[in-house]
């Protein structure tokens, strides 16, 4: 993370510039102070990034904005916006048209714990990772007269409570894994019954 420029080089108090006088001449000398984010600094963010468009066309320009702690940003030339380091808390997000009117608001609460979830507009979402950051997609089709918006394309979770860290449901991993054991059994069920009818069969 970036600190500021210092005037020297120990960073001590009161040697922080935001400035350079005006009227100065001649070379300026500064120090840059950069810190390292540990473990417990970056822990708990996440990426919202999405996309908006109108009969499939991605829309440019469109504000985007997320709250709690609020930031904007403008979609690109294929409709597509993005936040980073977003806070594991609740959020809001609003969506403005050209006209600066607000169109569409959306409820996004991150939380973490036992296991990371991402709710949107009170239902579960899934989720996935981007360089380790929890990552959710928002589509979102905006109405031909830009008077609103509709969120989809989004995998929405059914039963929370299986819900855990690898963005879904760990029952179905149990499921198949049983499935996968069972029809092992049942091979080796019919090679022992085969082996046994055989040696009879030779008897």
């Amino acid at each position: 993370m970036f600190e500021g420029w210092f005037t020297t080089a120990t960073f001590a108090d009161g040697t922080l510039i935001t400035e350079i006088p005006a009227g100065s001449a001649g070379d300026v000398e500064v120090w840059a102070k950069w810190t390292q984010l540990g473990a417990d600094e970056d822990e708990g963010l996440g990426i919202v990034k999405g996309n908006i468009s109108i009969d499939g066309v991605g829309q440019e320009g469109v504000a985007v904005t997320l709250r709690s702690n609020p930031r904007t940003t403008f979609t690109d030339a294929d409709g597509n916006f993005r936040f980073e380091n977003v806070e594991f808390t609740d959020h809001t997000l609003v969506i403005t048209n050209s006209a600066g009117a607000q169109i569409s608001e959306y409820t996004l609460d991150f939380t973490q714990g036992d296991s990371t979830r991402v709710v949107i507009d009170g239902e579960l979402a899934d989720i996935t990772y981007e360089n380790n950051a929890v990552t959710v997609q928002l589509d979102i089709t905006m109405n031909a007269d830009g008077t609103g918006t509709t969120l989809d394309e989004i995998t929405i979770i059914s039963n929370p409570d299986t819900y855990g860290e690898t963005g879904g449901s760990s029952w179905l991993l149990w499921v198949s894994v049983a499935l996968i054991v069972l029809v092992a059994l049942l091979g080796l069920l019919v090679v022992i019954a085969y082996r046994k009818t055989h040696r009879e069969q030779e008897i």
